[in-house]
């Protein structure tokens, strides 16, 4: 019997891979802390869990695929399991690092949903034409992804008191140096202190609310800076308006930070740029439909949203990221949805037919949920998604074969 040869490629991708995962899992964290036992227990951890738990299940992702060019399932899963409880037990270690349960569970998830991605694409790579149930999925995952985030983002209100807050000293955040003036909304004024019962901005009405402030301006703040927010009872922040360099920021709780994800935030960039510590400036937001309206003095700047690429700011809230590097990352996340179809499309003109088909139930996520409808770097990300897919057909083939084809080292797959 013909012996299968050493399968070079995926041992030099788990190589890349584990030097990544080392750089990002065990090396010291941004401060030295430790939890308490019943921290450390935990599975769903801290106000951005849900988010962190998505990020781990993608990090350890391309373990279980890889792993499945030499081992069978059971195994695959069973090295990914005592990996991640090793990484875990090392963090003891390192200071700034919270080794938690949760962490342990998520990843041997992500190893399994490799693992099964790995399977899936075997069986397709071994077919003369994809499969029905194939391409519902590559079709399906990235449009409830996307209808459930937009769904997510949905204004979520609190039972508790609300709290008015003037530039507060949140400890988490840098204090504004520059002084409110006066504040007010379309239910009257903005208190540095207990919120009027009844007096609550409702987000979710699509026109009729707003919020102003007149702000003496400060120095610019090098991280997002409160000069008024509303925070309830439980100190859960509900509405931010805020500066950063010379951004003006825009924040608002959703039913997405309430199922701990992040909140991707609105921006007037460079909106302050020509006020000087001293000036006085009207700052403000208002709705607009199911997005939103900031205005600094004179200019506002409308129809501000999160787009179908832009749902990235869920699992990750890059404060200091660079307009260019935002739209990129909105791209790259877009391109990452449709990487799938491109892989298991089959010929060129069913791609393309496809790729029409993901078009379309793209704007039909946007049309029943709170997304922005898809805009050029929206499609451009798709496309680019679908067409690298295509291209990567023939080394993920290699990578992890085909059913029925040999693998590992020397030996069958099993």
């Amino acid at each position: 019997m013909d012996r299968a040869p050493p399968r070079i490629l995926p041992g030099a991708i788990l190589v890349v891979w584990a030097i990544l995962l080392a750089s990002i899992t065990l090396t010291p964290g941004p401060r030295a802390q430790w939890w308490n036992v019943v921290e450390h227990w935990c599975v769903v951890c801290g106000s951005r869990g849900a988010a962190d738990a998505v990020l781990n299940v993608v990090l350890f992702l391309p373990l279980g695929a890889l792993l499945r060019a030499y081992l069978p399932p059971l195994r695959t899963l069973g090295v990914g399991l005592l990996l991640s409880t090793a990484i875990e037990l090392a963090q003891w270690f390192i200071p700034g690092r919270f080794p938690t349960l949760g962490d342990v569970i998520w990843n041997a998830t992500g190893v399994g949903v490799g693992l099964a991605l790995a399977v899936l694409l075997r069986r397709e790579f071994g077919r003369p034409l994809p499969s029905v149930r194939a391409l519902a999925l590559v079709l399906a995952l990235p449009f409830v992804y996307l209808t459930a985030s937009g769904w997510l983002l949905a204004p979520r209100e609190t039972d508790e008191t609300y709290f008015g807050q003037w530039t507060p000293a949140l400890g988490f955040m840098p204090r504004y140096r520059g002084a409110v003036v006066a504040a007010r909304s379309s239910v009257g004024p903005v208190p540095d202190g207990r919120w009027p019962a009844g007096a609550r901005l409702r987000q979710e009405d699509a026109d009729g609310w707003w919020l102003e402030a007149v702000v003496e301006v400060g120095p610019a703040p090098e991280a997002v800076s409160p000069v008024v927010a509303v925070a309830d009872g439980l100190r859960q922040e509900i509405l931010l308006l805020g500066i950063m360099d010379d951004d003006l920021v825009w924040r608002e709780r959703t039913w997405a930070n309430a199922l701990l994800f992040d909140r991707p935030d609105h921006r007037i960039r460079g909106g302050l740029r020509d006020y000087a510590p001293g000036d006085t400036v009207t700052l403000a937001v208002r709705a607009d439909g199911a997005g939103r309206c900031l205005r600094v003095d004179g200019e506002e700047v409308c129809g501000l949203g999160v787009s179908p690429g832009r749902t990235w700011g869920m699992l990750m809230y890059l404060e200091g990221a660079s307009r260019r590097e935002r739209r990129m990352l909105d791209v790259a996340w877009m391109a990452t949805l449709f990487l799938l179809l491109g892989l298991v499309g089959g010929a060129r003109w069913r791609t393309v037919g496809l790729t029409l088909v993901a078009v379309v139930l793209v704007g039909i996520a946007t049309g029943m949920t709170r997304l922005l409808a898809p805009g050029p770097l929206d499609l451009m990300g798709l496309v680019l998604g679908v067409a690298a897919g295509v291209l990567l057909r023939g080394p993920v083939r290699l990578v992890l074969g085909r059913e029925g084809e040999g693998g590992g080292v020397g030996r069958p797959f099993q």
